[in-house]
Formats: C-alpha cells, structure tokens, sequence
C-alpha cells in the first residue's frame, strides 16, 4: 500500500502538461483583424447628410416662424406702450449749465451745488490748513467741502455785491482760465461791470497811472454815456479803481489780490481746499475748477 505523504509528494512533482501552460499563459494575443465593409462607410455618410440636412430644415422653419410673429408682437408692443406711456416717473433735469448762465436763478440750493460739484476738493496731501473749517470730510482721499458753509458764504457775497452796485461802484470781474470767458462776461453784464478773462496785467490797480495811460480816457454816467463838459479836466483824472473785484481762480491771481489788498479794495474769491483764504476779503469755499 502507498503511503500518503508519499503520493503527494509525487503528485506536486508530476510534470506539467503545455496545453496547460498554453492556457496559463499572459502573453497577449492578437486580435483578428477585420476588413471594413464599403456599404457600411457609405451608409453613415448618407445618414449624416440626411441629419444635417434635417437640423437645416428645422432651423428655416424655426426662422420663418419668428419672422412672422415680428407683426403681431410690434403690435403687442405699440398697445401696452399706449397704455403705460403715463406710469412711471418722469425725468426733469433741473440743473443746465447754459441755462444758469442766461437766467440766474434766485436762490441757490443745496442740490444745485451739489449737481455742480461745488462740493468736491482737492486730494488731501494738496489742502491748506486754514480751509479746516470748510472742510466736511474725507472720501477715497478727497477733501469734501461743506455745502452748507457755502451758501451761507455765497448768500453774504451776492449782498456785498447787490450793494456796491445798487451804490453805483465799478465791480470788476476777473477770471483767466480756460472756460471762464462767458461767464466773466455774462457776469460783468449782470452787474454793469467790467471783466478780464486774459492774463492780469501786474500794476494796473498799484501803478495805474503809468499802465492805462496809453487808453482812452473818458468821463461817463451810469449809462456809460459821455458827459459833456469835462473835456479840459479829463487829462489830469485819473483812471479809476475798481470799488469791488470778484475773482474765480484766486491761485493764478495772487498778484492781483496783493495790488488790491495795497489799495484797500474788497474782493470776492472762490477758495479752494488747496487755496489761501486770508487773500481775499469775502471767501466762497468751493471748487474752482468747475
């Protein structure tokens, strides 16, 4: 009789057959290969064509479709706008730069400055110390001015400038940069004054008699009509000396605030953040490059 341990030990060691080696194997095999059949290439191809020209059909027709609804929804459109045209608020401008200029309004708001940016300083790094009182805030590194100071000091300057010309005296108005012509002019017409809208000529109030004495001398009424009866005292007048000067950019016009300081004329300035109120003798805290 065989004893067990013994068999198995020649079973384990027993000789492996190839063809189960052959199926043990993990070496891929190759696949057949396959011819490709003419019929089925043109069979896709016509049924592409076919699609696209489907999917082209549908999107004519979809168009044609919209094009005929174009009447039928202006239509729609022109009854609900009949219908709606009163609902809703309305835009009025109420602040026109030309239309202020022809026809000054009575009183100045709060709003009409605002709109004209009146309110908006210089960069904080620029501002004068002594414009702190103007001064309401800071925003994004922008010195805001206080509109409020503004047409308080903008209602004290129109009284000023009501009474020197109620009293006859000669208001001059002096703006030289670039925009300021009309209104320097349309401003010396409201007031019966005169204007300079071109480059301050230095010594005209100080040293007059030597500056103006190549101009015309003349001897006018209110009306700026020649009296007669003057013409033998007219070469020993002098010129005349503004009674008042309202300036619009008091940094380009230092010169012509000192010659009026010298002669004891008031002034009217329009002061920004970056400007020098002690040069002028009624301030208006307010941006002067509007």
């Amino acid at each position: 009789m065989l004893n067990p341990s013994q068999s198995g030990r020649r079973v384990l060691t027993a000789p492996v057959l190839r063809s189960c080696l052959r199926s043990l194997s993990t070496q891929p095999t190759t696949p057949p290969t396959t011819v490709a059949d003419p019929s089925s290439e043109e069979a896709s191809a016509a049924l592409a064509a076919s699609l696209a020209y489907a999917k082209k059909n549908a999107e004519e027709a979809a168009l044609k479709e919209e094009i005929a609804k174009i009447p039928a929804n202006f239509r729609t459109f022109k009854h609900i706008q009949k219908h709606t045209a009163s609902v809703g608020s309305r835009y009025i401008p109420e602040y026109n730069v030309d239309e202020v200029l022809k026809n000054p309004p009575d009183t100045v708001t709060l709003e009409m400055l605002i709109t004209a940016q009146t309110h908006m300083g210089h960069n904080t790094s620029l501002w004068n110390p002594d414009n702190a009182r103007y001064i309401y805030g800071i925003r994004e590194g922008i010195h805001i001015i206080d509109l409020e100071t503004t047409a308080a000091y903008l209602r004290r300057a129109v009284k000023v400038v009501e009474e020197v010309a109620y009293l006859g005296g000669l208001i001059l108005v002096v703006g030289t940069r670039k925009g300021h012509k009309p209104i320097v002019v349309r401003a010396a017409e409201l007031v019966k004054g005169c204007h300079v809208f071109q480059r301050w000529t230095s010594g005209a109030i100080t040293n007059r008699d030597q500056i103006l004495r190549a101009g015309q001398i003349r001897m006018v009424d209110l009306n700026d009509q020649d009296v007669p009866g003057y013409t033998e005292y007219i070469q020993d007048m002098r010129p005349l000396a503004p009674d008042l000067v309202i300036c619009l950019n008091t940094n380009e016009n230092h010169v012509l605030l000192y010659e009026c300081g010298l002669a004891n004329i008031p002034t009217i300035g329009i002061i920004d953040t970056d400007g020098t109120p002690s040069r002028v003798t009624y301030q208006i805290p307010a941006n002067d490059d509007r």
